[in-house]
């Protein structure tokens, strides 16, 4: 029996908390199969996959059993379809469109987002630092695109 649990466990893309997360499974067991759990589990890695989720963001195994999440009727597939605005570059992506940009606003949420990509190629992380750094280094880069512009 404990070989069911295992093959959850092993599944389980976020391992914290085994012994709270096997008494969450037995306890979804009463009420439902291992299989429709093991369904619900695929269905999710499928999600966060799709989601690009990153593993600190992933539910703990526990809380995604105690919930019954495996009957979560999310997919994978519709995420994908209303996310094709990741094709675009970040500085392009709002909910109102790239046309309703104005070409300072384009400049400045390119420099942004290029600021923020320098920033996590060195290991920081733009949304825990001082927000000054961030600040300055966008600045750096309009003044830096400004100067080429004027030359």
């Amino acid at each position: 029996m404990t070989d069911l649990f295992q093959e959850f466990w092993s599944a389980y893309p976020r391992k914290v908390a085994k012994k709270a997360a096997e008494k969450a499974y037995w306890k979804a067991r009463k009420d439902t199969s291992h299989e429709d759990i093991m369904a619900g589990l695929e269905r999710y890695c499928a999600l966060i996959t799709a989601k690009g989720t990153a593993t600190e963001f992933v539910v703990h195994a526990s809380t995604w059993l105690n919930q019954g999440r495996w009957e979560d009727e999310e997919t994978a597939t519709r995420v994908a379809d209303s996310h094709t605005a990741r094709e675009r570059p970040l500085y392009l992506r709002q909910d109102n469109g790239p046309d309703e940009l104005s070409e300072d606003d384009r400049r400045r949420r390119k420099a942004r987002a290029e600021a923020m990509e320098e920033m996590r190629r060195e290991g920081l992380d733009w949304r825990v630092c001082d927000p000054s750094e961030l600040r300055r280094r966008v600045t750096a880069r309009l003044t830096q695109e400004q100067e080429s512009n004027h030359a």
